[in-house]
């Protein structure tokens, strides 16, 4: 079973720690494992898709808060996860998604009840919990940073300082 906040990198080291257990398990014991393979048919296979640069894409109209940590956990190692910020049109990625149940405590529905999918506000939450948190279809999720354009990694506050301006519209789409 996958762990509820596993990423990618540690499945794939405790996996492989199992499967070197299992192997040595199967090889100690090879002439009895011989004896009982059984030939393996093409009934029922099927291949998953390669995952490519448009898995990273999000669509905050259709996509759950929870459905974006856990898009982030499988890929967000070797694909940033991306939208288009509106106002200035410019492709962003994000750095480390925060687990949805750390941002419980922010009651983000209730202190923003208005914000449509996409919309972002950024919250101090504490010290050490800086967020830009963004509404999804359904939930929200919380970002600690974010790669804008070309430009190196900010965190969650340099990028509020710098994007984020009263009345404006912050708004992130789909990008494509």
């Amino acid at each position: 079973m996958i762990g509820k906040h596993e990423t990618r990198p540690q499945l794939t080291h405790r996996i492989a720690v199992l499967g070197g257990d299992l192997l040595v398990k199967v090889l100690e014991a090879y002439d009895d494992y011989e004896g009982r393979a059984l030939p393996q048919d093409n009934v029922g296979v099927s291949y998953a898709p390669a995952v490519n640069k448009s898995y990273a894409f999000l669509d905050f109209n259709k996509q759950s808060g929870d459905e974006i940590y856990n898009l982030w956990r499988g890929i967000g190692d070797i694909i940033k996860l991306r939208a288009r910020w509106k106002p200035t049109n410019t492709t962003t990625r994000f750095a480390m998604c925060i687990p949805p149940e750390a941002i419980q405590d922010l009651n983000l529905d209730s202190k923003y009840p208005n914000t449509p999918p996409g919309g972002v506000v950024f919250v101090k939450a504490g010290k050490g919990r800086s967020y830009l948190c963004i509404s999804c279809r359904s939930g929200w999720v919380a970002l600690t940073g974010i790669y804008y354009g070309g430009r190196k990694k900010m965190e969650a506050r340099d990028f509020a300082n710098g994007f984020i301006h009263p009345g404006a519209e912050h708004l992130f789409i789909k990008d494509s």
